[in-house]
């Protein structure tokens, strides 16, 4: 994963309600963030390359 293609996203990943749960680090955070979900809007990005269970995103939002 290449997170400087983003620009700023490296420094705020894993705080301030963005997560990944393709990062090892971060990953636990996303759960954290689900848990504590009271309501509103959640974004779920999808990967628009082939990436191995590429599905994963999906799950969260059921």
């Amino acid at each position: 994963m290449d997170w400087n293609k983003i620009k700023g996203l490296n420094e705020i990943l894993g705080k301030n309600n963005i997560s990944s749960n393709y990062d090892f680090n971060t990953a636990p955070y996303t759960w954290e963030m689900i848990k504590n979900f009271k309501g509103g809007t959640a974004v779920f990005t999808n990967p628009s390359t082939p990436i191995k269970f590429g599905g994963t995103p999906h799950k969260l939002c059921i």
